[in-house]
């Protein structure tokens, strides 16, 4: 059924997909299967088959020197010809949550992996200060744009280093979210009145 609406999608948003399709496709999957709720007592994976088949999609703009994924690839080909290689930070770290939760029920952490590369990958580029640049060249693993802060293309590498942290209980990625946030507080000037 999903192969037949992949072939219409042509161009897809890494970060926007994952969010609200692959997410759905997870959480509703979590759902049919609860026992206690007995939500669909002949659910037979269905759910999970897209996801992962929607996840293997998504894992082709992974597929960099440095891990770090396009920011836009088609759903049936994966990476176009001469699409940009200058992605947000945000699309690099806006995975980690559904793509740990999808090798968790999946049993194959080929996801969990990649979205772990891609975030590690950010984290060691930042500056001397500590902070994030917003965008990046994939290929040559160099900011392109060195703006930093909380707002669009950076915003959500920090939201999902803290949801990462409540899903798995690691400790890096609250390390990581504290250091980024603190080197934020003290370097990005904010302005008057927030």
């Amino acid at each position: 059924m999903y192969s037949k609406y992949a072939r219409a999608l042509t161009f897809q948003i890494i970060c926007q997909t994952n969010i609200r399709v692959l997410g759905s496709l997870i959480s509703n999957h979590l759902l049919a299967k609860n026992p206690e709720l007995n939500l669909m007592p002949d659910y037979k994976d269905e759910l999970l088959s897209l996801a992962v088949d929607l996840g293997n999609r998504l894992l082709r703009a992974y597929m960099t020197p440095h891990g770090l994924p396009y920011g836009s690839i088609s759903l049936k080909s994966g990476p176009r010809y001469g699409e940009t290689p200058i992605t947000a930070t945000a699309t690099g770290g806006t995975v980690l949550l559904e793509f740990i939760l999808l090798s968790q029920i999946s049993g194959d952490r080929v996801f969990e992996r990649a979205a772990e590369k891609a975030t590690k990958a950010l984290w060691s580029r930042r500056s001397k200060l500590g902070l994030l640049g917003s965008h990046i060249n994939l290929e040559t693993g160099e900011w392109v744009y060195f703006d930093s802060g909380i707002g669009g293309g950076i915003d959500s590498f920090f939201e999902y280093l803290m949801k990462a942290h409540l899903l798995t209980g690691k400790q890096s990625y609250l390390d990581m979210f504290e250091e980024g946030v603190n080197a934020i507080h003290r370097h990005v000037r904010q302005k008057s009145g927030w």
